[in-house]
Formats: structure tokens, C-alpha cells, sequence
């Protein structure tokens, strides 16, 4: 999670998916900082950014790079 990390008002979170060859892709999600507050991103928008990544990489034989213990 960036909470004002990149610009002040901007806050997102990434989760990153490790290709069968070994290339990184990143995917994220991020806005308006009142409509992402930190909060937000760790309860609803990050998991689901998890769960889409781990989907994807059981599809293509790909990993999720998370720990394991990331709902």
C-alpha cells in the first residue's frame, strides 16, 4: 500500500505476479486519496487485487509474489 507515497493525494497498492519465465508483472489499483484511504486498500481493493493475481498465475502457471499469508 502507497498512502500519499508518489503524490500527496494519490493512494493505491500492487500486487505483483512472477511469469512461468520469470518476468515480473505488476498490477495495481489507485486513486483519489478520499476515495482509497489507507483503510480501504488493505480491507477490500488490496485482497481483491490478490486474489485476481493469484487466478491469473494458477491460469498461465505463474506465482503470486506475496506472502503466504496474505488473505
Amino acid at each position: 500500500v502507497s498512502a500519499g507515497a508518489f503524490h500527496q493525494e494519490i493512494n493505491s497498492v500492487a500486487v505483483a505476479l512472477v511469469a512461468p519465465r520469470g518476468e515480473l508483472v505488476a498490477f495495481n489499483c489507485g486513486g483519489p486519496a478520499f476515495h482509497f484511504p489507507p483503510e480501504r486498500l488493505r480491507a477490500e481493493v488490496g485482497p481483491a487485487l490478490v486474489a485476481m493475481v493469484r487466478a491469473l498465475a494458477a491460469q498461465t502457471g505463474g506465482r503470486a509474489a506475496v506472502p503466504e499469508e496474505t488473505p
